[in-house]
């Protein structure tokens, strides 16, 4: 086999021969299209922006005809931790990335000791090719809930970038060890495993897995991609 190496996000590249997926972080997969919006229309009088002061939620709505001493009109949306995190994460969902992140900090910096929020801007930052940025977040979520398996799988996805293999295998395994169901962190493992010098048997058992419960959770298109490397693999061993 070839040498690969270059692990993308949500991106068909190669290991030798073999077509590589390592599938999206879990927060962007809350939608079946990822937000394309790059840069951000100005806010219109229509549109509605939130602030965070303290636990409380506000949302507010620029005035279309602003005053000296008043440009926005603001009111309660919730309180709490759980709330504004709910909001934060429609908000990215909806392609909303900016007042996403903006609310992801806020939760941070008011909450610091929750994971939660940790992670999702890792997550979300990781997307944005922020390695570093995230690498620091998601490690800091793992340092408050050594069991989320989400955020260890994102880390290896992180590792993986910076060609770190080994470091994010052993992310990767720490998440199925979390959740031995989760089939996206036992593709990216068994990916990760048809590297050179690393366990192609493991690799297979661990995707051919991925592919059962891809298929029981109706992820068909995961499922028929990881059989796409699985036949690569057949036919790669076929010929030596």
């Amino acid at each position: 086999m070839r040498s690969l190496f270059r692990l993308s996000l949500c991106l068909l590249t190669a290991v030798g021969s073999f077509p590589l997926i390592v599938t999206q972080p879990a927060l962007a997969q809350r939608s079946e299209n990822s937000p394309s919006n790059a840069t951000q229309p100005p806010i219109t009088p229509d549109q509605i922006f939130y602030e965070v002061k303290g636990s409380e939620l506000k949302a507010c709505r620029k005035l279309a005809k602003p005053t000296k001493d008043k440009d926005k009109e603001c009111v309660e949306a919730g309180r709490g931790y759980s709330t504004i995190l709910r909001t934060a994460n429609s908000l990215y969902s909806d392609g909303n990335v900016a007042d996403a992140e903006t609310l992801y900090r806020k939760l941070i910096e008011r909450f610091p000791k929750e994971a939660e929020a940790y992670y999702k801007l890792g997550s979300l930052l990781l997307t944005q090719q922020k390695n570093s940025d995230a690498i620091e977040l998601l490690n800091k979520a793992i340092s408050l809930n050594a069991d989320h398996a989400k955020a260890h799988n994102d880390l290896g996805i992180a590792f993986a970038n910076n060609g770190e293999i080994d470091a994010a295998i052993g992310e990767w395994r720490a998440a199925v060890k979390i959740n031995p169901d989760f089939p996206d962190a036992l593709t990216n493992l068994g990916l990760g495993l048809l590297q050179p010098g690393q366990n192609k048997d493991e690799a297979i058992a661990n995707l051919k897995k991925a592919k059962e419960l891809f298929i029981k959770q109706g992820r068909n298109q995961q499922a028929d991609r990881v059989d796409q490397v699985l036949q690569e693999v057949s036919k790669e061993s076929s010929k030596s």
